[in-house]
């Protein structure tokens, strides 16, 4: 048995129908107010916990009878407001979690940060995880928590826990042909899924924009002939409103809280290339 925390979110519900096209039994924990994705719907070999990821003795009930644990279960904003609720869910709900896993030999927990649980590194340096943040009042609450929340991990190493923790991060590539400008824009990513920001985007989005949401296929699925996905009368636009609703489980956004940007121009007669750091606000000329 396989257990994935956040099964519903971004990252968790991808991580669930691969676990699941692989043969595996998966457990899934939600919260109550989670929407299940339609691919996730009548999975035989899916079950579900409901409630609370700080909860031991739910996720004691959840760690019944497993051999792996992905915990990608988090709280991600970055609004001041809700950083007291982000630092109890994240960094308690980690600690339950590990804690739980002790309490069972065997699991192997795969714990998902961030990059944004990292430090700083000079331009043209790689992030690797022995970059160490050093938090500061600029320091974002979501980056705070995932820091914290990767010690609870190494906690639970020195006692002995099989874990292993992973730092996702993001790169965006732009290019504008006429002017002949390519930017590499590299940052923190954050998946907003199924909550209140995506609610609030959701409701602004047009009837013929949230037509691109309303199809049963995944993106990238083959086909054996040329096709948008959607049924016909979608297609057409002949729908309503109150129809489109259902396209909400499909619809995510991804917020980049920008770090750097690397800008070059290309020329016949020479390229010129400049990096700009939004953590200090540096600029430096560099080699094409």
């Amino acid at each position: 048995m396989i257990v994935v925390t956040g099964a519903t979110g971004f990252l968790g519900s991808v991580l669930t129908r691969q676990l699941l096209e692989a043969g595996h039994a998966v457990r899934g924990l939600k919260r109550s107010s989670s929407i299940i994705p339609h691919f996730l719907e009548n999975q035989p070999k899916l079950t579900w916990l409901e409630g609370d990821i700080c909860d031991p003795y739910l996720v004691e009930e959840l760690l019944a009878g497993a051999t792996q644990v992905y915990h990608t279960a988090a709280v991600i904003s970055f609004n001041t407001a809700a950083k007291k609720y982000m630092l109890h869910t994240n960094v308690t709900g980690t600690a339950t979690v590990v804690d739980a896993c002790l309490a069972h030999p065997g699991i192997r927990l795969v714990h998902v940060s961030s990059v944004a649980a990292l430090g700083e590194v000079k331009p043209g340096t790689a992030t690797t995880e022995e970059v160490y943040l050093e938090p500061n009042s600029q320091t974002s609450g979501y980056s705070l928590s995932k820091h914290l929340s990767e010690f609870e991990v190494w906690r639970g190493i020195a006692e002995g826990l099989d874990a292993v923790i992973v730092n996702p991060s993001i790169s965006a590539l732009f290019y504008d042909a006429a002017d002949r400008i390519q930017i590499r824009v590299k940052g923190r990513a954050v998946l907003q899924f199924n909550n209140d920001i995506t609610a609030a985007a959701w409701q602004k989005t047009s009837l013929s924009s949230r037509r691109c949401y309303l199809t049963n296929f995944d993106p990238s699925s083959f086909t054996d002939h040329p096709t948008s996905g959607l049924p016909e009368h979608i297609e057409q636009e002949k729908f309503t409103l109150e129809e489109s609703e259902i396209g909400f489980k499909n619809f995510g956004i991804v917020s980049i809280q920008v770090q750097n940007i690397d800008w070059l121009w290309l020329h016949h007669a020479g390229h010129r290339r400049a990096f700009f750091d939004y953590t200090d606000g540096s600029f430096q000329w560099m080699i094409p």
